[in-house]
């Protein structure tokens, strides 16, 4: 039964479009960077037990999230409301969320514009600031932002699919020339307790599975939500084995490097391109709705709101200031968790979450 879908947004069958999303999120230089972190204290294989436990706790809350969202049509801030009052909601959930997604926004942008301003200069030997790339780029997500939902899963159609054959290829390379070796015989000099390494790895995606509903809303029916997640949990295990084993073979964590000597420069830029913008298409819509969740606007006025809280992420994460600002934005994000705790208890605890379709 979709209760309240009168409420949410209009919701289609096919889930290909939120599969590609998610994985997305999973192809750029986070989860290669948290592998490569891990990898000091794990071995390649301990790093995918880590990841396997840890990212899966995520993956469970993510889904009874998710499949609520299916149910109702309605985002998490909507269902965050619905338990715990419009008011808290905005305060406890739509705030920090807007603040957290908006902040990671300008500082997705700023690594963007230098990681270009780097590999381009790499290739051909031009400089380009720093702060234009992250203008230029961060400029042309907002924009796919401003479009709403479906131009996300236009974007993730395309990139996707590209960036996965260029991981692909470099896995390939990985394997061959004995890297797999001592991929395979590595050691951590010092190993380290496997809750921590557990902790990364749900720290490291806790808040996107926290705004999961914000788009899954989008899809009928739980086997919808079902299918939108099917691979997410595998690929978050291959891209964070992929940062651990690349140090190994490799003896450097800077992502970048790692792609341009295992596969080649250009794949390693385009990559980065790609990868960067398909997290930023998320963290750009999140921090929209939440703005409009947070001041009660309508959704008709998503694209002004999304245009303004982008504007201001490019802005900040050109001039540099965001920097200062990385903690916070942490602290931020490690307060939005619990969220998921009171929205899923209030949900399916009640005879709402029992007849889903």
């Amino acid at each position: 039964m979709n209760t309240n879908l009168k409420k949410g947004v209009v919701q289609e069958k096919r889930a290909l479009g939120l599969t590609c999303l998610f994985i997305g999120t999973l192809l750029g230089a986070a989860p290669p960077m948290l592998g490569g972190m891990l990898q000091s204290g794990f071995s390649v294989a301990g790093v995918a037990l880590v990841i396997l436990i840890g990212y899966g706790i995520v993956c469970v809350y993510m889904g009874f999230i998710a499949m609520q969202a299916s149910d109702t049509g309605l985002s998490i801030h909507d269902t965050a409301g619905a338990a715990m009052g419009t008011v808290a909601a905005q305060l406890l959930a739509s705030l920090p969320i807007a603040v957290a997604s908006i902040g990671w926004f300008g500082i997705q942008a700023a690594m963007l514009g230098a990681g270009f301003s780097a590999g381009w200069q790499g290739i051909t030997g031009m400089t380009i600031p720093p702060a234009f790339g992250a203008i230029v780029w961060g400029g042309l997500t907002a924009l796919i932002v401003m479009q709403g939902y479906k131009w996300l899963t236009y974007f993730a159609y395309a990139a996707v699919p590209l960036c996965i054959l260029i991981v692909a290829y470099v896995l390939y390379r990985l394997g061959g020339q004995g890297g797999l070796s001592a991929i395979l015989a590595y050691r951590p000099a010092q190993p380290a307790p496997l809750l921590s390494g557990i902790s990364v790895a749900v720290s490291s995606y806790a808040l996107m599975g926290v705004m999961a509903g914000d788009y899954f809303r989008h899809t009928s029916s739980r086997m919808g939500a079902a299918k939108g997640m099917s691979g997410i949990l595998p690929t978050g295990c291959i891209m964070f084995c992929l940062g651990a084993a690349g140090v190994v073979a490799t003896g450097q964590s800077d992502v970048s490097a790692l792609f341009s000597q295992w596969g080649h420069p250009v794949m390693g830029l385009f990559l980065l391109v790609a990868s960067t913008i398909s997290i930023n298409i998320m963290n750009g819509y999140s921090g929209g709705l939440g703005v409009v969740k947070m001041l009660g606007l309508d959704e008709r006025q998503f694209k002004l709101a999304a245009g303004v809280a982008c504007g201001v992420g490019v802005i900040m994460g050109a001039s540099g200031i965001l920097s200062l600002f990385s903690s916070f934005l942490s602290l931020v994000s490690s307060l939005i968790p619990p969220l998921a705790g009171v929205v899923i208890g209030s949900y399916w605890l009640s005879s709402m979450g029992g007849g889903g379709g």
